[in-house]
């Protein structure tokens, strides 16, 4: 697959313009402020839908404009393809999805083109907090396997919901219960599914660490949740976890009025030799692992 043209309109400071690019290596250089970062900014948010600089997209909108396009073209095996992304910043700001000029859901957007980005900060993935190890995966996930990012939808409306709830102190009420039952339905998909895909991912990047550096260590990936684990995980076992620890935890949540379970609560560590990475590697081990990471996660 090759990106064969980048188009923009009110994104950043560039200049509205639509560039084509080389079928071999491209190489942007200018002076400091010119857009450089900006323009690579762009491809990754056609490619994503959204940004490795901000989480909101209202600050990639030029000045005095109330929305943005940023498009790709690209060939892949077949055929010549579309794709864009379009933000506007009104009331009730939105994102809409195109490919070949057809609005899609952004569910059917994720995994037209897979993209890797390499960018200074890149080691927080390691470095950083459980919430951003959290979001880089759901993406991840989310590219190849779409009902993943429907379940995580439904989960997020629903744990927002059920925080609310507490907050308001109706554990008790029949729609507490209602929600209850699909908040944990929703959960154990999420799970099991972080689960498998962390067990497969593992394998390649020891398989690939070894054959690449010609050592004997260990590099891994390990998702970390609460609930109990077997050699044989299944979503109604998960099911069965994930109500038994609500129920231990009832009267913490009732406390604290926010959901102390479930997959918003887990996190990933990367590990070597089995000591966790973020304390025992230097920081130039970090910045290779996650490069190498980023190349061989698909």
């Amino acid at each position: 697959m090759k990106i064969s043209n980048i188009t923009y309109l009110n994104f950043r400071n560039l200049e509205n313009s639509s560039i084509d690019l080389s079928d071999k290596i491209n190489v942007f250089y200018g002076k400091n402020a010119q857009g450089k970062t900006s323009l690579l900014e762009a491809i990754y948010y056609s490619s994503t839908g959204i940004s490795f600089k901000t989480k909101k997209t209202s600050e990639m909108i030029k000045y005095n404009f109330e929305e943005f396009i940023s498009s790709i073209s690209y060939q892949d095996y077949v055929t010549n393809n579309k794709i864009s992304v379009r933000f506007k910043n009104i009331t009730g700001a939105k994102k809409e999805f195109f490919f070949n000029k057809k609005r899609i859901s952004q569910t059917d957007f994720y995994g037209k083109i897979n993209i890797i980005a390499y960018i200074p900060e890149d080691i927080i993935l390691i470095n950083g907090s459980p919430k951003h190890r959290r979001d880089f995966f759901d993406i991840e996930i989310s590219q190849i396997d779409k009902e993943y990012l429907s379940n995580l939808k439904n989960y997020d409306k629903l744990l927002k919901i059920r925080n609310k709830y507490l907050k308001e102190n109706r554990r008790n009420s029949e729609e507490f219960a209602i929600y209850e039952k699909e908040f944990i339905k929703y959960a154990s998909y999420i799970i099991f599914t972080r689960i498998e895909y962390v067990k497969s991912l593992s394998i390649i990047l020891n398989l690939q660490y070894r054959k690449l550096f010609n050592i004997a260590q260990e590099l891994n990936l390990k998702y970390e949740t609460s609930l109990d684990k077997t050699a044989k995980v299944t979503v109604e076992m998960i099911q069965e976890n994930l109500k038994k620890e609500i129920s231990q935890k009832k009267y913490q949540e009732d406390r604290y009025k926010f959901s102390l379970v479930g997959p918003h609560k887990d996190d990933y560590k990367f590990l070597l030799n089995g000591h966790e990475a973020k304390i025992s590697a230097s920081q130039g081990e970090k910045k290779i692992y996650n490069i190498f990471f980023k190349t061989f996660r698909n």
